[in-house]
């Protein structure tokens, strides 16, 4: 019985025959295939190799960080088989320089530090109630001027109850909706059409990144995002012939360089209201919390613009009624709420000037009153950036011109040659001059 039992289990078999542990080790195991975000940091890794390093490192060394870590050796890539994904090397790629694109951009303002360690050392202030300085007597005009009554006759409450774009906010607030989805709705039934801004001499830009260098304490190692906002209002430095802006162009004025004027790096100039729609949800794009973010960034960086313009009016002498307000509004919505904020600059306690963003109002989008309400600010706010706004920086532009060009008339006049009428010149010279021109010998007498 024990012989037959043998037998059968030495018979061969068509099956494959279990492997001994020997075999394990003569064979390697199969490669695992890399996730998504291991594939996306060897990416990373790969191209900042290709960046060319300026203070003489190798490839292999890591550039400066925003933690201000320079030097520091970047491990070998393992291969695919013994790949374990690290959370440094992750972080690591999120903060490198890329301007290029807004995927880090975004990245740095989800982080949870981001206004401690980003806005607030960079002297960009979010206030809320009564915490800070007191709000400038010109801000608060302004701010006045938003909650004036306005004729409209378009909408009322029942009939935004019966319009299906509503209905449709609301399916958002229900089902979620992706950031384009939610950008869109906007721009078609909360602000003015872009017909409306054109024909008043307005521009409106989407998505465009703001010039690094304007963008306070970029240079800093705790930098802040560069601003990209969803929808910025401005003024057509391009296609629009206002007369002021178009007389810049014949004129190179100290300070009047286009990356101050145009902090948008296109034809948007002096922009007065900054839009960051970000909607609220897992996986769409971060919430209200992103976008006061990108907002705060983004407002201080066209506060800063106006200041540059100040401040060159008042070194070149300019009159108190040639400033322009320094007051930037800025929109950060989500399907839920939207948040109105002003931001502005003004000294803190130790007498050093800080960009403040303070909360105007809030809106209950749900609410048809309260939408109704949202919609006419955005109105008045357009109203100021086209009226009163408009009409100091055209007063503080034609300053400025009108200046340098008295000043090159009198460089002219001082270089300009002196004739005989004007100064009749002696017998001598008159002489040496001839004799100077005169280029054959003389003959003596």
């Amino acid at each position: 019985m024990d012989h037959t039992y043998v037998d059968e289990f030495q018979k061969p078999s068509g099956k494959r025959p279990l492997a001994t542990f020997q075999d394990t080790e003569d064979h390697e195991p199969p490669k695992k295939r890399p996730s998504y975000g291991e594939r996306l940091t060897l990416r990373v890794w790969k191209w900042l190799d290709l960046i060319p390093d300026s203070s003489g490192t190798g490839p292999d060394e890591l550039r400066e960080t925003s933690t201000g870590e320079v030097g520091v050796q970047r491990p070998a890539t393992p291969p695919f088989s013994q790949w374990t994904p690290s959370t440094s090397h992750i972080s690591e790629a999120r903060t490198c320089y890329s301007c290029q694109t807004g995927i880090t951009e975004k990245l740095l303002v989800q982080k949870s530090l981001y206004r401690y360690q980003h806005l607030n050392r960079n002297k960009i202030i979010y206030t809320i109630g009564g915490f800070g300085p007191p709000v400038p007597a010109t801000v608060s005009a302004v701010c006045d001027l938003l909650q004036r009554h306005r004729d409209e006759t378009d909408l009322s409450r029942e009939q935004v109850l019966k319009e299906r774009w509503f209905s449709r906010l609301l399916l958002f607030q229900k089902n979620g909706a992706w950031e384009y989805e939610l950008q869109s709705w906007f721009r078609n039934h909360a602000f003015p059409s872009d017909e409306a801004l054109y024909e008043a001499g307005l521009a409106l830009q989407g998505r465009a990144p703001f010039v690094p260098d304007c963008v306070p304490g970029f240079a800093a190692s705790n930098r802040v995002a560069v601003p990209q906002p969803d929808l910025l209002y401005g003024y057509d430095m391009i296609y629009n012939q206002i007369p002021a802006f178009t007389r810049l162009e014949g004129h190179d004025c100290e300070g009047l360089h286009p990356s101050i004027a145009n902090v948008a790096g296109s034809y948007v100039g002096y922009p007065f209201c900054v839009i960051e729609i970000a909607p609220d949800g897992p996986e769409f794009g971060g919430g209200l919390w992103v976008a006061i973010n990108e907002c705060l960034g983004g407002a201080a960086t066209c506060v800063e613009a106006i200041n540059k313009l100040n401040r060159l009016v008042q070194e070149r002498g300019g009159p108190e009624a040639s400033q322009v307000d320094e007051a930037i509004f800025s929109v950060a919505a989500n399907q839920y709420t939207a948040e109105l904020l002003v931001s502005y600059i003004a000294p803190d306690e130790c007498g050093d000037n800080c960009y403040y963003t303070r909360r105007v109002a809030s809106f209950l989008l749900s609410d048809p009153d309260h939408f109704l309400k949202f919609r006419r600010y955005v109105k008045n706010i357009v109203d100021w950036g086209n009226g009163h706004r408009l009409r100091q920086i055209l007063a503080a532009l034609d300053y400025l011109v009108e200046l340098e060009s008295k000043e090159d008339e009198a460089v002219t006049e001082e270089e300009e040659p002196m004739t005989e009428e004007e100064e009749p010149m002696t017998r001598k010279e008159k002489e040496i001059m001839r004799e100077g021109y005169n280029l054959r010998p003389r003959r003596r007498k």
